[in-house]
């Protein structure tokens, strides 16, 4: 399995002491603004309750990968629908996405896969698109992460 070197952390939150306390912590950077968290970055990590989307397209490069995993109801965004329309979008479950992610629904996109159909081989990512992850959120998930966090650190203590 390759394993993404990370060199820079950012966090915004939209209390901003919130992020200074955070970043303090886990030995990240504060942001004030979620343009300044996410610009230039591969990867992108949302995990918010927003009703409306803070994440727009015009600030995410083109390559990148969202992983969204917040805003799990029917009527709420965290993404900008012009940013769902143009990365390519992946799910756990198509059934669930499609019923209750507000990001799927509202900006209506194509599903072009669950990642299911990725681990399997089944299906293949293009690697220069922008990629959307949309999780519901599914208990195997969490304790498959969880034993490969786990497994790694027996292996490898820096973790």
């Amino acid at each position: 399995m390759d394993w993404i070197e990370v060199s820079d952390v950012r966090v915004w939150s939209r209390n901003y002491q919130n992020a200074k306390d955070f970043a303090n912590v886990h030995d990240c950077v504060p942001c004030e603004t979620v343009e300044e968290a996410v610009m230039n970055a591969d990867v992108i990590v949302t995990a918010t309750h927003s009703k409306t989307p803070i994440l727009a397209a015009r600030w995410v490069k083109k390559g990148a990968l969202v992983n969204c995993v917040g805003a799990v109801v029917e009527d709420w965004q965290e993404l900008d629908p012009d940013l769902m329309k143009m990365a390519d979008v992946y799910v756990d479950t198509k059934e669930e996405a499609l019923k209750g992610s507000g990001d799927i629904i509202l900006s209506g996109v194509d599903i072009k896969g669950e990642v299911g159909e990725l681990i399997l081989g089944n299906k293949t990512v293009d690697r220069n698109a922008t990629i959307v992850f949309k999780s519901m959120g599914m208990a195997v998930e969490d304790v498959a992460c969880s034993k490969l966090i786990y497994d790694k650190t027996l292996t490898k203590p820096s973790l």
